[in-house]
């Protein structure tokens, strides 16, 4: 363990779970989500909370070092009115709370939705704008927006993640990830290198996805990481 607190909100999502449990001897964390785990914590901690009542973050970020932001509603089909208090505000006010409790860094989940509009048959490079498909992808974007307004005024470094999907460790065919098609963006290279691939021989190393972000250095203040299939 490395001495790192660690605030894992949407904890008992499949993404969530599926990183606490590979790297809870790594870092100690606090589990945060509006439903109970329905796994060991470990000696772990974890408070139930609703990220949308700025109230509670406080005490939730006292003692953390790093969050790795995970909760939010996950679907590409979801209207505004679900995503306001879920993506929107509670990511909102996540960030907010960090800065007041002098958290140093922030890892936001964000995803391939964001460039979803763009033809599937072109290319995405470093620099191309955001092209979300749904409004869910405009959610992420809304976030990584945020990742780069609260990296550039405060002391929070930031980094958002741009998951492509978490599939089952043997998936059918038709469910197995699409070749990427999605550049790494140049200040992200290094990182990106060693937690991407789309190959199911490397699901093992998937939790290290998160796990480098947590301890990167030596990169620009805020960073977005681009098309990285996941595997659980």
């Amino acid at each position: 363990m490395n001495g790192l607190n660690v605030l894992l909100t949407g904890a008992c999502g499949r993404i969530g779970k599926t990183f606490f449990q590979a790297s809870q001897d790594r870092y100690r964390f606090t589990l945060t989500d509006r439903i109970a785990p329905d796994f060991d914590l470990g000696g772990h901690r974890f408070v139930h909370a609703d990220l949308s009542d700025k109230s509670s973050l406080a005490t939730l970020l006292e003692g953390i070092d790093v969050i790795v932001h995970l909760s939010g509603i996950p679907h590409a089909s979801a209207s505004f009115n679900e995503l306001l208090p879920n993506n929107i505000l509670a990511t909102t006010y996540l960030f907010e709370a960090a800065v007041a409790a002098g958290v140093q860094r922030l890892v936001f989940a964000s995803s391939a939705q964001t460039i979803e509009g763009y033809p599937v048959d072109r290319q995405i490079t470093p620099g191309m704008p955001v092209m979300p498909a749904n409004m869910y992808g405009v959610s992420k974007c809304y976030g990584e927006a945020l990742c780069g307004y609260y990296a550039a005024k405060t002391p929070l470094s930031t980094i958002a993640l741009r998951i492509g999907a978490l599939n089952s460790r043997n998936p059918r065919p038709e469910q197995r990830p699409r070749p990427q098609r999605v550049a790494q963006p140049a200040g992200c290279r290094a990182t990106a290198a060693t937690l991407s691939g789309n190959r199911r021989r490397e699901a093992p190393d998937r939790p290290r996805y998160f796990q480098q972000p947590l301890q990167a250095s030596g990169f620009e203040r805020n960073h977005t990481c681009a098309g990285l299939p996941t595997a659980g």
